[in-house]
């Protein structure tokens, strides 16, 4: 038998290697087959397209999609994706890594977060808990700017953190995790810089930052990042950078719905609901036990709530509502879900109010996972599944009741039956997909470049919801959308004839107007030569 003091031994030992394990653990599950689907409309396409624009013109300056400048983002997701593909090759993969890799370096940090503020366990569960939630995994192996976006916010929170243990150089960490977020995704950044000083703030340290010299050169040291491709670019292309990049994604953005995506208020709400299941359910409980850890005295997880409220508070009065906008809360939420289990293992008493909610909202949930699976099992099969399910958790909340669990255990217990059901909302992603429009694009984009680049693809969006930016990349050649029968008829009415991707129904509808020679098919798509009626040298 070991002794207590090798068992303490043991334990010490695992915790000293817990932050490589969970790197190890979240590598695995964001990386595994991060390459075996399209990429997709628009923005993950967008960026991947820009990047291999910048390997195509060695322009690292100014940003191109579509050959033309493009101004909507500055640029260090695309320079890291486009060293990516410069060291090893174009590809769906290389094109996620970035934000594949920002999320293993998250969890990282949400667990170093985790284990100072609370204690060790709420850092191990808050990394669990976004393992097993689908927004964050899902957003990790989507290959666009926001996953490395909030690892550098989380990166300023760790770094306050530090700083308030009274060593003022860390403002220098602060600044350049800062700077590097603004040059992610450009006042989208502001978030963190503004939860920081609101903090400082309301613990009135704020007059004594602005007597430190490390605060003023650590400012001058993010100037340093920030201002050069910003000032360089300006300086380049003047009003046409500003119009977009201030004008167009700032303030209308903020000021008014653009592309269609509108909400009210409680959009977030309803996505974090939909997006965060089964921890949604916890959020109350989590917030209690979090807020009056916060009302202690010098309580560091203050910088935690403002961080949350400043970007939930901010994005709900900004008038355009994409998901995306508040990824920064989930690893918020899952360390306060976190500090919730820490809390419930270390309760005196099996019957504590904490572990009996979690177990109660246990009950609840843990039946519903069978019943969400689509197309898998049958209807009646999952019935017995949810039974069987419901029987787990009911059994569960009867030992904590009867005291027949330690609290360790029955927290151990409780935690895998959210874990289970979280995995259930996330397995879907490594489900490999080649799209249709991906496909034929790719057939359309055979051939040297040198000679696509002067002949544009059309794609149709008609009676089919096709969409260029994927398109663009997978062919390899300039995109002409058109959108409706007058500006498909302007793109087709020249002396040259023009190769095209629609639906099999706009085929079967423009064959009386049009001579249509198909080339390829996939699916309800078709990849055609097309030429105005009568054009010369066409055997009918």
């Amino acid at each position: 038998m070991l002794k207590t003091e090798q068992i303490q031994v043991i334990i010490s030992k695992f915790k000293d290697a817990t932050l490589w394990l969970l790197f190890s653990l979240s590598a695995i599950i964001l990386l595994w087959k991060l390459g075996q689907r399209s990429l997709e409309d628009w923005d993950e396409a967008i960026y991947a397209q820009i990047s291999k624009e910048i390997g195509q013109n060695g322009d690292w300056i100014t940003l191109h999609y579509g050959y033309v400048p493009w101004f909507h983002k500055p640029p260090l997701f695309m320079w890291s994706t486009a060293a990516f593909f410069q060291l090893f090759g174009v590809d769906e993969f290389w094109a996620r890594a970035a934000s594949a890799l920002s999320g293993v370096a998250l969890i990282a940090i949400i667990y170093l977060i985790g284990k100072k503020v609370y204690g060790y366990w709420a850092g191990v569960f808050a990394s669990l808990i976004l393992l097993a939630s689908y927004q964050f995994v899902h957003s990790a192996r989507f290959g666009t700017t926001d996953m490395m976006l909030t690892f550098f916010l989380f990166l300023s929170l760790y770094g306050y953190l530090h700083l308030r243990q009274g060593n003022q150089k860390w403002w220098y960490f602060i600044g350049t995790a800062c700077a590097l977020a603004f040059m992610v995704k450009g006042f989208a950044a502001i978030v963190a810089p503004a939860a920081i000083m609101i903090t400082l703030l309301i613990e009135r340290q704020l007059l004594t930052t602005f007597k430190s010299r490390h605060f003023w050169q650590s400012i001058v040291l993010a100037t340093l990042i920030i201002l050069p491709w910003h000032l360089t670019v300006l300086l380049q292309h003047g009003q046409a950078f500003l119009g977009k990049y201030l004008g167009y994604h700032v303030i209308e953005r903020a000021t008014r719905p653009l592309e269609g995506n509108s909400g009210d208020f409680l959009s977030y709400f309803r996505r974090v609901i939909k997006f965060f299941f089964p921890w949604v359910y916890l959020i109350p409980f989590a917030f209690i036990v979090s807020v009056k850890d916060t009302l202690k005295p010098h309580s560091s997880s203050r910088v935690l709530i403002v961080f949350f409220l400043v970007v939930f508070g901010l994005y709900s009065l900004v008038s355009t509502k994409l998901s995306w906008y508040i990824l920064p809360l989930y690893p918020i939420l899952a360390i306060f879900i976190g500090y919730l289990f820490q809390k419930a293992q270390a309760s005196s008493t099996a019957r504590s109010w904490i572990l009996i909610s979690i177990a109660t909202v246990a009950l609840v949930i843990f039946p519903l996972t069978p019943l969400k699976i689509v197309g898998i099992i049958s209807p009646s099969v999952k019935q017995m599944v949810a039974v069987f399910c419901f029987v787990i958790a009911a059994t569960l909340l009867v030992l904590i009741l009867l005291k027949r669990l330690t609290p360790k255990s029955a927290t151990i217990l409780l935690f895998a039956v959210f874990v289970f059901s979280g995995i259930r909302e996330v397995r879907g992603l490594y489900t490999a997909r080649v799209t249709p429009l991906a496909a034929l694009a790719q057939v359309a984009g055979q051939g040297d470049f040198s000679k696509n680049k002067n002949n544009p693809l059309i794609i149709a969006k008609l009676s089919a919801d096709l969409n260029h930016p994927s398109a663009l990349f997978y062919s390899n050649r300039p995109i002409w959308w058109v959108r409706s029968a007058e500006e498909l008829k302007t793109a087709v009415n020249s002396d040259k004839n023009h190769e095209i991707i629609m639906s099999k129904e706009d085929f079967d509808n423009l064959s009386s107007d049009y001579e249509i020679q198909v080339l390829a098919e996939k699916a309800s798509l078709v990849y055609a030569k097309i030429y105005p009626n009568n054009f010369p040298g066409i055997n009918k």
